[in-house]
Formats: C-alpha cells, structure tokens, sequence
C-alpha cells in the first residue's frame, strides 16, 4: 500500500484546558506519549506538529507550522511539507487529545481511498476531520485554503479536498473521544483504567 506517515497534531493552545495538552497525563504517562505508541504500530513513520518534548522520548521528527497560527491545517500543512520532501505520498493525522483512536485506523483509511483521495472518519453521524487520511498531492491546495484564512478542517475536507467518508459506527463509542477540558480527562482516565484491566 505504500508507505504512510503518521502525523500527531500537537500545536494547539489548549486554552479551554489550561495548559499544554501533550503533556497532559493520562494512565501516569503525557498524551503524546499514550498517542504515539497507539498509532506508531500503524504507521511507517512518526511526525509530531508542534513544539519538541524530547524529554518524552518520542521516534519523530518534530514539525513547525510553515504559517503560524492556523490551527490543525497549518500542521497537517506541515505534515504534508515533510512528505514532499521525502517523497512519501499519503500521511494520516491523528489528535493529541484523541487517544482512543481505533487500533485499525490506518488500515481502514487506506482502504477507503481510492488513489490520491482524502478520507475523514465519521461516527454516529458526526465527522471527525482531524483524524483522516490526506494526499500529498494536497498539499498546494491546502496551502492556497490557509493563504485564505480558511480555517475550518470540515469545509477544507469536504469542499477543497472532496474528502471520502470512513464510518466507524462499529468502533467503540469513546473511540474519537476529545479531551478538552480536565473532566474530559477524568473521564479519559476512568476509559483508559477500564481497558486496562484484565
């Protein structure tokens, strides 16, 4: 299928959650931490978008957003800039604070595209446009969209890239849970104990 890349989008200000997310702890170890062993087993190549925790002891190359302040377009941005320049074609982005992401995400994006097409998932009817698959051959587009201020990943999605739809109605009912605030990280710690019993 080719190589992927996974990207980890960890540039926000986490303003509503009062501090850096990625260093956030969730089962005693940072989010980006939890994040990067869930999709590194699924991916060719790790690439984080934001500032560098090398004290966290993450394989991947840390990225900053080419145009600042765009939120998670500038970094998928970035992420599809590292592609270009070492010519991998398809690159799959994940949230930091979207750590129960399925074990079969890429697999399943993969096989919902078809070429060049970008794919975002969806669950019980709502999208989740940060988490999808996204070209290479994009990248011009996307950076045409920010050039614009277009800001929104769902319309840069489906209007721009003409995203394909993965549902994952079958995946459990937590698995794009987003951790924006610090009780949606008590409730990340009480799923994250859950699934860790025996």
């Amino acid at each position: 299928m080719g190589k992927v890349v996974g990207l980890i989008l960890a540039g926000g200000r986490s303003s509503r959650f009062g501090s850096d997310k990625a260093l956030a702890r969730l089962g005693g170890r940072p989010l980006l931490q939890v994040v990067a062993q869930r999709l590194e087993s699924q991916v060719d190549r790790l690439v984080v978008s934001g500032e560098s925790n090398s004290c966290l002891s993450i394989d991947a190359a840390y990225l900053s957003d080419p145009i600042p302040d765009r939120g998670p377009l500038g970094g998928i941005l970035a992420g599809l800039d590292w592609l270009y320049q070492n010519d991998i074609d398809r690159l799959v982005s994940v949230s930091v604070d979207t750590p129960f992401f399925p074990e079969d995400l890429v697999a399943r994006l993969v096989q919902a595209s078809n070429a060049d097409e970008a794919v975002i998932c969806r669950q019980g009817g709502q999208l989740h446009p940060s988490v999808g698959l996204w070209p290479v051959a994009l990248r011009p587009f996307l950076r045409q969209a920010i050039a614009r201020q277009a800001m929104s990943m769902t319309r840069f999605a489906q209007v721009t890239a003409g995203a394909r739809i993965c549902d994952f109605d079958d995946a459990a009912a937590h698995a794009f849970l987003n951790i924006n605030t610090r009780d949606d990280l008590a409730l990340a710690e009480r799923i994250y104990a859950a699934e860790a019993r025996p």
